[in-house]
């Protein structure tokens, strides 16, 4: 561990909340390190009661198809916000 580290390791941090579901998504992702977008390892997941479907990033496609359990339903698509930027519906 960092010198930075040991000195922040008991100190509770607040919760980061953003005014939109845009935003908070790229703050996740910006805060990934991961300079190409396309190798993010993101999962929405509807309900933590309900894993049935989830939906994964393109940057997970490739481990989900060799994973013995995971059916791939569909191709990768962009998700999308209303007006307000929250996220639509899980799915659609």
């Amino acid at each position: 561990m960092g010198i930075i580290d040991d000195l922040l390791r008991d100190v509770p941090l607040p919760p980061v909340v953003m005014q939109t579901d845009r935003l908070a998504i790229q703050l996740a992702v910006k805060t990934c390190n991961v300079p190409d977008v396309s190798r993010v390892r993101l999962v929405r997941v509807p309900n933590t009661l309900h894993l049935e479907h989830i939906e994964i990033s393109e940057g997970l496609r490739e481990e989900a198809s060799r994973h013995p359990n995971i059916r791939l339903e569909s191709e990768c698509y962009d998700w999308t916000f209303d007006a307000q930027g929250h996220l639509e519906t899980l799915g659609h």
